[in-house]
Formats: C-alpha cells, structure tokens, sequence
C-alpha cells in the first residue's frame, strides 16, 4: 500500500542504514576487520575544491584539494 510507505521507511530506516554503513558490528566481520578499508571522503568536491597543475612531465597532472569543511571517514 503506497499510502503506508513513509511509515514503513521510517521503521526500517535506521536497521538499513546500520547494515549499509562498512563499519557496523556483526558476527561474520567485525568492525576491526573492516577499518584498513576506511577512507576520509572529501564531502564537497566541487570544481572551486579541486586544483590541478601539470608536472615536468606533462602526461601527469598533480591535484591538490581544499576546503575539507564537510569531510569525514567513510
């Protein structure tokens, strides 16, 4: 029922949202297991972010990034 959908959402939200996140404690892989894949996410990486410049060699490009204002691991 379409009219119940929200509600039905909201009642899962939270069990999904554990489940998905890379980290979350379970019996098979613990989160220790899981922390060498931990990254940090920039949050913001909007062309204004993002710096480029070329090396000596011109087949390589440098990048240099700024404004970690919404940043975190994930």
């Amino acid at each position: 029922d379409i009219s119940k959908l929200g509600e039905r959402l909201q009642k899962i939200a939270t069990f999904v949202g554990d489940r998905a996140h890379p980290f979350w404690d379970s019996t098979s892989i613990t989160a220790s297991d899981l922390q060498k894949y931990r990254t940090i996410i920039h949050g913001d990486p909007k062309q204004a972010n993002i710096f480029f410049r070329e090396t000596d060699d011109s087949e390589e490009l440098e990048v240099g990034l700024i404004d970690f204002q919404w940043s975190g691991f994930g």
